[in-house]
């Protein structure tokens, strides 16, 4: 600019010498620099409108950018002053911008929040990286509103320090926070309530399920017992047919009362076994083949008067980690499952039933096959559902099955699938085996 005016300065000299002492050629000159110098002043002129419209442009901008953000903006003096505040703000503040200017923002924070901001403000310093917090807010009204704050620090000069902070309504946010967060509260409490309600009606189903299978233990010492007693009353008919005639001996009082006390014996342990098998037992690695042949003793006298063979072939060597007595009770269940269908099926001749056991590499498998009459396409997939039974009216509870697979697949991730192929079903039960 001082260039352009030093040249400006020479042309008016120039302008200044009477053209009476010039010679035309000089004149031609002069008038080629007053050409050339209009030329400048005209682009010059030009430049200078293009930096004010740039300078418009930018001011818009800034308005736009700045004043009419969505979020609200202000820079703070170090002491949290209000310097400058966009329109945003100060209308969530309810107030005119000019009210704002030198305005402590700690006025406009609610008191038991201040603490808050005070930390956030000194870390900033402190650390010079940018920090964010929530806040409630008070407007000019005395509604509170919650906000999230974001500062940032600004040195325009070394001996000023300013804040520069956004502030964002979150208050719809923090309702529908509020509102999922009582949401949840009110979740948990209800699905606890049907946890619990649940837990009184398995309960209920395990102690219907018990006091059926009780029957049926119960029905099957009666069978154990027929032989014994038939027997024991056949001893002592003797003995009195023999005191009758005379003939009773020493050891005919001996043999006899020897064989009432093992038959006696053997109905004591039919006792006991009726007493364990129903105990509850923890979680424990044992035998496969003790806990399927302690069941078979319990059935094995009502499979035989109902001319039910029942083959067992187990690996002795083979051990499951599950509760024995779980596994005991569901064989159970399958047995008389079994038996009721042979009853309800006259066409069946050589009723029998298959347990044995297989292996992989990563699991042992307890298979139970029977023959009598299988399950329909249609009924097989509901034969697990809690009262579930083709059975007449009054003659199952159809929880048999049902508390067999909670038994089984409540432990240790086993499982328990069935399969039904003409007049043959098969129940596979799956061990995980150990690590």
């Amino acid at each position: 600019m001082k260039e352009a005016k030093m040249k400006d300065d020479d042309i008016a000299n120039e302008l200044l010498t009477p053209t009476d002492y010039m010679s035309h050629k000089d004149i031609q000159e002069l008038v080629q620099t007053l050409q050339t110098h209009q030329l400048e002043l005209e682009m010059q002129n030009e430049e200078l409108h293009l930096s004010r419209a740039k300078l418009k442009e930018s001011q818009r901008r800034y308005f736009d950018l700045y004043d009419m953000a969505p979020i609200g903006y202000c820079t703070l003096s170090k002491e949290g002053l209000i310097l400058e505040v966009n329109f945003t703000l100060a209308s969530l503040f309810g107030c005119a911008r000019h009210d704002l200017i030198n305005k402590s923002i700690i006025k406009f924070i609610v008191k038991e929040d201040q603490d808050v901001y005070y930390l956030c403000a000194k870390k900033l310093f402190q650390t010079n990286l940018g920090l964010t917090c929530d806040l409630r807010m008070i407007k000019r009204d005395g509604s509170v509103f919650y906000a999230h704050a974001a500062a940032s620090a600004e040195e325009r000069d070394p001996q000023n320090s300013h804040v520069m902070l956004t502030i964002n309504d979150v208050t719809e946010s923090e309702k529908a926070r509020k509102k999922i967060e009582q949401l949840n509260v009110d979740l948990k409490a209800k699905v606890s309530q049907q946890l619990e309600e649940l837990r009184k009606k398995d309960a209920i189903l395990l102690q219907q399920s018990t006091l059926a299978q009780m029957g049926e233990m119960i029905s099957m010492i009666a069978h154990q017992w027929r032989q014994p007693l038939n027997a024991i009353s056949g001893a002592a008919i003797e003995l009195s047919l023999l005191n009758m005639r005379g003939d009773v001996s020493g050891d005919d009082i001996s043999r006899n009362s020897k064989f009432i006390q093992n038959m006696t014996q053997k109905m004591s342990q039919t006792i006991d076994d009726f007493m364990n098998f129903n105990k509850e037992e923890e979680n424990s690695l044992f035998s496969l083949s003790d806990s399927v042949y302690k069941t078979y003793e319990i059935v094995e006298a009502q499979c035989k008067s109902k001319s039910i063979k029942v083959n067992v072939d187990i690996d002795e060597k083979l051990s499951v980690f599950h509760n024995s007595r779980a596994i005991e009770h569901s064989l159970l269940n399958l047995i008389i499952n079994s038996r009721d269908a042979f009853d309800e099926s006259k066409k069946t001749k050589n009723k029998k039933i298959d347990i044995y056991s297989r292996e992989s590499d990563d699991a042992i498998f307890l298979i139970f096959k029977d023959n009598a009459s299988g399950i329909s396409k249609e009924l097989i997939g509901k034969i697990f559902n809690p009262y579930f039974t083709t059975k007449e009216e009054g003659k199952g509870t159809g929880l048999g099955l049902y508390m067999t697979k909670r038994m089984i697949e409540e432990v240790n991730q086993s499982s328990i699938s069935v399969e039904s192929q003409d007049d043959t079903t098969t129940f596979t039960i799956k061990f995980p085996k150990s690590a």
